[in-house]
């Protein structure tokens, strides 16, 4: 049996997880996440986050969808727990169960932010009242100086396996926009040529000194990295599909123009990019110029491809819940015309 000193140690417990599923034995790896649940790690929102990332068929998410229907009150109170469970069941291809959760995750989120609100405007007067002058908005010299850092060992760890990785997608949007990384930002993307890849990239990064692996679920082909410096890095593998090449996401894709490589300097170091970065990124922005931070890629990209319609919808759900979340309500307005327009009812006047 598990001991409740791992079972309250979520980072130790995921990474033996990890390296259960590296030694070929996935399973197991599994069952000690889920001991690790039931042994003391209940609310834990990382256990349940893991668990979803291992799964490794639909037939998983019964383990998952059991331990839910078994745990505490507390741990139904969690929304981080609770968008867990419902996106193992997205992922299951559950989509009704994913729905129903989400439902009633995102009138509660409502009714939270609306019952705050008022709190938050008075103390916002009250400091508003008291300061003389306003603080200087977060420096990014902090992430810029981290994801120099973590690109060059990156390409240090490519290098080692005879792959290039290149800016895409936000972070080459930066770079070609501004010079450096956009405000909003938070983590890097990069692609990689899958011709290229002769090896198992998930257990090179696994066996990395300077990296862990995040991985993303079994609908999605991308890998997380984690830099030692906290710098998160997702690597998008681009292939060759007819005469275009794609790269994937979750339930969507994009498709660009094929492109050799170039090399540029960003944040002082050299790093490959698009031989045409503009043409790349008109394929995936349309008008890049204009900065814009509520651009959604599966529903604003001009190149995006819905893959999985059903996920598709229920990603919607995730994303209504998140710009809630978020106070973004330009974009909730739009998540939520946008399920409107897939049938979802009177239960979206209640937000």
């Amino acid at each position: 049996m598990i001991s409740k000193a791992l079972a309250k140690n979520p980072l130790l417990v995921q990474e033996r997880a990890r390296l259960f599923r590296l030694a070929g034995n996935p399973a197991l790896g599994r069952k000690l996440v889920e001991d690790s649940i039931r042994h003391g790690g209940w609310t834990k929102a990382k256990l349940w986050w893991e668990l979803v990332s291992l799964m490794a068929s639909p037939a998983d998410y019964e383990v998952i969808r059991s331990l839910w229907l078994q745990s505490p009150d507390q741990t139904h109170g969690d929304p981080s727990i609770q968008r867990a469970v419902a996106r193992a069941a997205a992922v299951a291809g559950e989509h009704h169960e994913c729905r129903t959760m989400l439902r009633r995750l995102i009138l509660g989120t409502s009714q939270t932010i609306r019952s705050t609100a008022m709190a938050r405007a008075k103390r916002a007067l009250h400091e508003f009242a008291r300061r003389s002058t306003f603080p200087a908005p977060p420096s990014k010299d902090d992430f810029s100086s981290r994801a120099a850092v973590a690109l060059t060992d990156l390409n240090q760890a490519f290098s080692e396996v005879g792959i290039k990785a290149f800016l895409i997608s936000g972070t080459l949007l930066g770079q070609v926009r501004q010079g450096g990384i956009i405000g909003w930002d938070k983590d890097i993307d990069v692609g990689f040529f899958t011709e290229e890849c002769g090896i198992d990239l998930e257990t090179h990064f696994m066996q990395h000194r300077k990296f862990r692996l995040g991985r993303v679920d079994l609908t999605s082909d991308r890998l997380r990295i984690i830099h030692s410096n906290g710098m998160w890095i997702d690597v998008f593998p681009h292939y060759m599909e007819g005469d275009m090449r794609w790269h994937n996401g979750t339930a969507t894709r994009w498709w660009n123009t094929p492109f050799a490589l170039r090399k540029i300097e960003f944040l002082g170091i050299d790093q490959y990019v698009p031989d045409d970065p503009e043409r790349y990124l008109d394929e995936n922005y349309g008008d890049w110029r204009t900065p814009n931070s509520n651009f959604d890629a599966r529903i604003d990209a001009p190149n995006a491809e819905i893959s999985d319609p059903e996920h598709f919808v229920s990603l919607l759900f995730f994303s209504l819940e998140k710009s809630i979340r978020d106070r973004k309500q330009l974009m909730k307005r739009r998540y939520i015309d946008l399920l409107r327009s897939q049938g979802e009812g009177a239960w979206l006047d209640r937000i």
